[in-house]
Formats: structure tokens, C-alpha cells, sequence
């Protein structure tokens, strides 16, 4: 999951020059292309609704006389989101100093501020929301939580929830990187030149913030689980080995979606 969320932040990287102030000539295309990528985003997690299938859920408990903490049915309310929302607003206020000294008058959106970790509507919560889907199916099956006889009935209500909301991240990838595509094809040369030249400056500021970083950011990321517990050596290693990957293949290939499926095959941070 912690893979996932960070996925997920790289790829937020499209939205963050989605609403920088663009050269007079360029203000009512930039304007166009954050709208037009504004309503995929929108639209995705609206559909995806992860706190909606959690009701969903909550309900398939309720009926079959099982029962589990208010939290197991709430997104972006624990602990754990809310230290995965601090370690992100630390990385952002650097970042964001860092894209100043190039863009003067630079900030990060409203839009990247307001998906960040901690919130319901947020692509953030995708991962977590599928995590605890698959916890609560699990729940099903212990005698302290459900019945015995209301077991059945509990799991036939819940899987398909839980086979809904499989792969939403890859598909939340997919389809911002089409609408990627559409939107800026409606670029002028001159234009998606200057949005390329913004790109790659908050890419290189957000990596040189996060490559001489990444065993503390890992670090942090493995310490929000929270359960006191030494994370096993393997997924350690995968995700603070992600933040290089992706540095070194963006500045051989600027396609920041090319480069997120790469990494989506050469992982199982999706899995699960």
C-alpha cells in the first residue's frame, strides 16, 4: 500500500502545472488544459467512491448481525493517514521552495493540496480504501466478529464490493494519462513547450528532494503503519528503491505516464 500511495504522489505531479500563472499568451490554454484535466480527475474518483463501497460494506455487516469498529468503515480518519498527510506536507514545502527559486511566484495548487492523504475525495485514498475492503472480508470469517451461521451471508455481500474496487489505481493511472494525451494535443507548440519547460523543473526539484532522501521519506512511510513492527527487508527496499527509478527514467524520457507504467510492471505495489 505504502508503494501505492507513492505512486500516486509522482503521478500528482501532473496536477501541480495544471494551475500555474502561464505567460500572457499561454494563460487561456493553460486554463483549457486544467479544466480538461480537472474533469477526468474528478469524474474517476467519483466514480471510484471508496468511501461509498466502505458503507456498502458497513451495510453487508450490519445485516448479517456482525460487528467491527466505526474506523474499519472510514476513510482518511486514522492515525495512519494523517502521519502519511504530514510526511506529504513536508516533501510538498520543500519542493515547493525549491520550484520558487526557478518559477518565481510558484505554489502548489489548490487541487494537489486538497487530494493529499487524510481526505475522503482523494486518489490517496485508493489504496487504503482497498486495503481495508480486503481487511473487512478477512473480519468475516473470525467467530468474534460474525456468527457462524451469518458468515456465508456476510462474505456473499461483501466480495463482490471488495472485487469492485481491485486495480482502481492502475485504472486511476490509465485514464489520467489518456486524458493527459487529449488535453495537451490541444496545445499550441509554443504553449506545450512552456508547460514541458514547468514540468520538468518541478520534476527535478521534487527529485532532488526526494533521491538524497529516500531511506528518511521510506522511513516515514513504514513508520505511519503504526504497528510497531520492523517492516520485512523486501518491501523496504522496493519502495525506497521506487524514488531513484523514477528520478533517472524521467530525466531519460520526460513522459511521466510511459515512466509510471514501467514502474507499475517492475512492481507489486498494485497488488493486494
Amino acid at each position: 500500500m505504502q508503494c501505492a500511495t507513492l505512486l500516486i504522489l509522482l503521478l500528482s505531479l501532473l496536477f501541480v502545472i495544471t494551475e500555474i500563472q502561464a505567460s500572457a499568451a499561454c494563460n487561456g490554454e493553460f486554463e483549457q488544459f486544467k479544466n480538461c484535466m480537472s474533469n477526468t480527475f474528478n469524474s474517476f474518483l467519483r466514480s471510484a467512491d471508496v468511501q461509498t463501497k466502505l458503507n456498502e460494506a458497513k451495510a453487508c455487516f450490519d445485516k448479517a448481525g456482525c460487528h467491527a469498529p466505526a474506523d474499519k468503515f472510514a476513510v482518511g480518519s486514522n492515525q495512519k493517514s494523517q502521519c502519511r498527510k504530514s510526511v506529504f506536507q513536508d516533501l510538498g514545502k520543500s519542493v515547493e521552495g525549491c520550484v520558487k527559486n526557478k518559477i518565481p511566484g510558484f505554489s502548489f495548487p489548490d487541487l494537489f493540496l486538497r487530494n493529499l492523504p487524510g481526505g475522503e475525495h482523494s486518489p490517496f485514498s485508493l489504496p487504503s480504501g482497498q486495503k481495508k475492503l480486503s481487511r473487512l472480508l478477512h473480519m468475516a470469517n473470525n467467530p468474534n466478529v460474525c456468527p457462524a451461521a451469518n458468515r456465508q451471508q456476510a462474505e456473499n455481500c461483501l466480495t463482490p464490493i471488495v472485487n469492485s474496487a481491485k486495480g482502481q489505481i492502475k485504472n486511476f493511472i490509465n485514464e489520467l494519462c489518456q486524458a493527459k494525451e487529449t488535453c495537451s494535443a490541444k496545445l499550441t507548440p509554443n504553449c506545450k513547450a512552456e508547460l514541458d519547460n514547468i514540468k520538468k523543473n518541478v520534476v527535478e526539484c521534487a527529485c532532488s528532494q526526494l533521491e538524497p532522501n529516500a531511506q528518511k521519506y521510506t522511513d516515514e512511510l513504514l513508520n505511519c503503519l503504526g504497528s510497531g513492527n520492523k517492516p520485512p527487508t523486501t518491501i523496504k527496499r522496493i519502495i525506497e528503491g521506487l524514488i531513484p527509478k523514477f528520478c533517472q527514467r524521467m530525466r531519460q524520457n520526460a513522459d511521466i505516464c510511459q515512466n509510471m507504467r514501467s514502474l507499475i510492471s517492475g512492481t507489486r505495489a498494485l497488488q493486494g
